[in-house]
C-alpha cells in the first residue's frame, strides 16, 4: 500500500513540473507577437495576472537565483499582453538585501 502511494505521489509530482521554469535565457527566446497560450503552455501559469484597461494584462514570472548562500536575487520578467499576443516585455530585479528593483 506504501508503494502505491509514493508511486502516485511521484505522478503527481512530475505531472505539476512539466513546465519549463522562466529563466533568463527563456524570456529571450519569447517574441513580441507570441500567443499568451503558447507563453502559458511553455511555462505554466503566470505568478501573478495584473489587469488593465482595454483587456490589457500583464503577466508576471518570478525567478529565484540563491546568491553566495546568504541571500537571492529574484528576477521579474514581465509580459504585456494585448488581444492574446506578447506585445511588450521587461525584466527587473531585485536583491534579498535591498528589495529594489532595477529594470533592464
Amino acid at each position: 500500500m506504501d508503494r502505491i502511494i509514493c508511486l502516485l505521489l511521484a505522478v503527481v509530482c512530475t505531472a505539476c513540473s512539466s513546465a519549463a521554469m522562466m529563466t533568463a535565457q527563456n524570456y529571450q527566446d519569447v517574441c513580441i507577437g507570441q500567443k499568451a497560450s503558447d507563453l502559458e503552455a511553455k511555462y505554466g501559469e503566470p505568478y501573478e495576472v495584473r489587469r488593465g484597461i482595454d483587456g490589457v494584462k500583464e503577466y508576471i514570472y518570478l525567478e529565484h537565483i540563491p546568491v553566495s548562500g546568504t541571500g537571492e536575487v529574484v528576477r521579474e520578467y514581465l509580459f504585456v499582453i494585448s488581444n492574446g499576443q506578447v506585445v511588450s516585455k521587461k525584466v527587473s530585479e531585485a536583491r534579498s538585501a535591498s528589495h529594489q528593483f532595477i529594470s533592464h
